[in-house]
């Protein structure tokens, strides 16, 4: 957790230098309470309006899971169902650096499927957060997130639980 630190420092420099601020107090109150929640639901839904800061929030729950819930710090997921690069470009820009090879959207969901099964291969398939951003779109069983949430056992309360994976959705 080190370079988590390390990297979580370098990046508030940068928006530092831009004038702007990482994450706002509204969004730290609502991670917190996310956080919170997360002691006792492995799946927390938060809904806001466009621009709200969502990403910021996500940002947030990232960092202080990884650093005081042990979340492992490489196993944090960001994810949609959408197909649009933008998302998936913005995302990249957004996360800290670590976490980049770790946003996925619908067109690259296999290679987190993958990565999913290689974890659990190795015995390393826990203390997992996953992030599904605009989790409104294609969540049907039958749409390619439905059938990947369902293929890496994230739709098992006893799993979640026994394996500490936390779900994040939102919308």
């Amino acid at each position: 957790p080190t370079s988590l630190k390390k990297e979580w420092i370098s990046e508030k420099k940068l928006y530092k230098k831009r004038k702007e601020k990482m994450i706002h107090d509204p969004q730290k109150k609502i991670a917190k309470e996310i956080i919170q929640s997360f002691s006792h639901n492995d799946l927390v839904t938060l809904c806001a309006p466009p621009q709200w800061g969502k990403t910021g929030v996500s940002l947030f729950v990232s960092y202080i899971m990884a650093r005081k819930k042990k979340i492992s710090p490489e196993n944090i997921f960001f994810i949609t169902a959408m197909s649009d690069r933008n998302w998936l470009q913005q995302t990249k820009e957004r996360v800290l650096p670590m976490w980049r090879n770790n946003v996925y959207h619908r067109n690259t969901l296999h290679y987190l499927e993958d990565r999913i099964k290689r974890l659990r291969e190795q015995k390393k398939d826990r203390d997992i957060l996953v992030i599904i951003d605009e989790c409104h779109i294609a969540n049907k069983r039958e749409f390619t997130m439905g059938k990947i949430v369902e293929s890496i056992g994230l739709k098992n309360p006893k799993v979640l639980r026994e394996k500490n994976i936390k779900i994040l959705q939102i919308s």
